[in-house]
C-alpha cells in the first residue's frame, strides 16, 4: 500500500476510535444495551442470579448486591481490542479490500471476545472479592480494580496471540508483501 493510502487509513481508524470514545462518554445504559445486555446475561448464567433493570441504575443483581452499568460495560476494552486488531490487520494486508473485510471480521471477533472478557472480569470479581473479604478482610475496592486490570490485560494478550496465530496460520502465504 502506498504511504498516503496508509496514512488515510490510519487517520480513518483514529476517527473511528475517537468516535467510539465519544460514544462511551455520552452514552447512557440504554444506548449501551448492545454490550450490557449480553454481559448481564452471561453473569446471570454463571452466577445463577437474576438482575432488575432501570435506566438510571443499570442491571442490579439484588442477591449479589452489584450493578452492571455504563461504567463496567467493557466498551473501553472493546475499543482497545478492536484498535489493536485493526492495526495488526494493516500490518498483514496491503490490499484495501482485504483490510476492509478484515475490519468487519475483527469488529465481530473483538465484540465476542469483549463479552467473554467482561463477563469473566465481573464473575471473577464477585467470587474473588467475596472470598478475600471473608478470609482476610481485604479492601474490596482495591481488589476490584486490580483484578479487573489483570483480567483485561490477560484477555488482551490472549486476543493478540489468537489473532496473530490466525493471521500467520491462514493468511501468511497470501500476504500482499512483495518478495525480495
Amino acid at each position: 500500500m502506498k504511504p498516503y493510502k496508509e496514512l488515510i487509513l490510519i487517520t480513518f481508524l483514529l476517527f473511528v476510535i475517537i468516535g467510539l470514545k465519544y460514544l462511551n462518554m455520552i452514552a447512557d445504559n440504554d444506548l449501551l444495551a448492545f454490550i450490557l445486555v449480553p454481559t448481564k446475561t452471561l453473569v446471570e448464567f454463571f452466577t445463577g442470579t437474576m438482575s432488575i433493570y432501570s435506566l438510571s441504575q443499570g442491571h442490579f443483581f439484588e442477591a449479589l448486591n452489584i450493578t452492571i452499568d455504563k461504567s463496567c460495560s467493557g466498551l473501553n476494552f472493546w475499543v482497545m481490542s478492536w484498535t489493536m486488531a485493526a492495526f495488526m490487520t494493516i500490518r498483514f494486508f496491503k490490499d484495501i479490500r482485504k483490510i476492509a473485510l478484515s475490519l468487519l471480521v475483527i469488529t465481530g471477533l473483538s465484540y465476542i471476545f469483549t463479552l467473554f472478557a467482561n463477563a469473566s472480569r465481573i464473575v471473577g470479581a464477585i467470587y474473588l472479592e467475596d472470598f478475600l473479604h471473608q478470609t482476610i478482610g481485604a479492601d474490596t475496592a482495591f481488589i476490584h480494580k486490580t483484578q479487573g486490570a489483570m483480567t483485561y490485560l490477560f484477555c488482551l494478550v490472549c486476543f493478540y496471540g489468537f489473532l496473530n496465530f490466525l493471521l500467520l496460520k491462514f493468511f501468511q502465504p497470501h500476504l500482499d508483501i512483495p518478495n525480495n
